[in-house]
């Protein structure tokens, strides 16, 4: 079975069980200070992490969930059973699953998932990227002042700090949101209805697969430095590659860290 196939299908069956328990009562628990994390998360993190196993038991996986199996295979699934937990929680529409596969250390596959919309983002190396099946494309905006940018930046961390950072950059986009789900923030910019997101301070697994999706829709994904993406650097800027070097320059201009 292709990988792909596989990925798709873990990823709808997760969707399928965490909009089982959308919309009532989570049971929750605090996995530090300010994370919490829900028995829906773990439950699909463990029913993702057992379709992925039961094609390929050699491969190794690492999960936001403190999951981490080590396997001498080349192949690492990279698993975020619900990013946007805390929209979940509070039956907000803005969450999804996010599934990435490397190979050595180039990645080579990417999945998003939306159980809400039940829109499926998926991109393979080389292959371009769809929505739905559909070919998909980042925007063409050229100029930031008519952009539309997402930022997340986990902003109940180091507040003060983080509202300068983003009171620095407000005034070169047209518009500027927080939605708190990264993955599905990718997507979005690689479906065009957003023209550029800047994440920091943020997991592997939130980023995987849809800075790989972002990529194959023709769009760049890079650190605050503009050095390619790669899922343990942190911080991301991704956008269409219109308006790029402008988002790189607004960044590091304003100091963002």
């Amino acid at each position: 079975m292709k990988f792909k196939d596989v990925g798709i299908r873990a990823a709808k069956e997760a969707g399928r069980l965490i909009m089982k328990h959308y919309g009532r009562k989570k049971v929750s628990r605090f996995k530090s200070p300010d994370q919490i994390v829900t028995t829906v998360d773990e439950q699909s993190q463990k029913r993702i992490a057992e379709i992925i196993l039961s094609s390929f038991p050699g491969h190794g996986i690492i999960g936001e969930e403190s999951l981490n199996i080590r396997k001498s295979s080349p192949f690492k699934w990279y698993i975020d059973p619900i990013d946007g937990t805390n929209n979940f929680i509070h039956d907000m529409p803005y969450f999804c699953v996010s599934i990435a596969l490397q190979k050595d250390k180039e990645m080579i596959l990417g999945i998003v998932y939306d159980p809400c919309t039940k829109n499926i983002f998926v991109a393979e190396k080389g292959k371009g990227a769809t929505l739905n099946g559909k070919r998909m494309r980042v925007s063409n905006e050229k100029r930031l002042s008519s952009s539309l940018l997402i930022f997340d930046a986990a902003i109940h961390r180091d507040t003060v700090r983080k509202l300068k950072d983003l009171e620095a950059i407000s005034s070169k986009f047209f518009r500027i949101r927080m939605f708190g789900a990264a993955a599905l923030d990718l997507a979005n910019v690689a479906r065009g209805v957003a023209d550029a997101s800047i994440t920091y301070k943020i997991n592997s697994w939130d980023i995987a697969a849809g800075c790989l999706i972002v990529e194959e829709a023709g769009g760049k994904a890079t650190d605050f430095n503009g050095s390619k993406w790669h899922p343990e650097m942190g911080c991301v800027v991704a956008s269409n590659r219109g308006i790029h070097n402008g988002v790189l320059r607004v960044v590091n201009d304003g100091k963002l860290k």
